[in-house]
């Protein structure tokens, strides 16, 4: 069994906070998404600032299949 660390830690190296992870755990999946989206979205920012890529303030795209070209 997990130590509350040990749970700590493999929800933050698959980008889940434990706010996201109470969501799940209190039948409140929306909760989860929100704060999950909030986390990738500051990551995500935090990159491409790094590398010099401007980003706008959505960040929500079209997720069409386009593979099959």
């Amino acid at each position: 069994m997990l130590t509350a660390d040990g749970a700590k830690r493999v929800l933050a190296s698959h980008g889940i906070p434990t706010r996201a992870w109470s969501g799940l755990q209190q039948s409140r999946p929306e909760l989860f998404v929100e704060e999950r989206t909030r986390l990738l979205e500051e990551q995500m920012r935090a990159f491409a600032a790094g590398i010099g890529v401007p980003l706008g303030d959505r960040l929500e795209g079209v997720a069409d299949d386009d593979s099959a070209e």
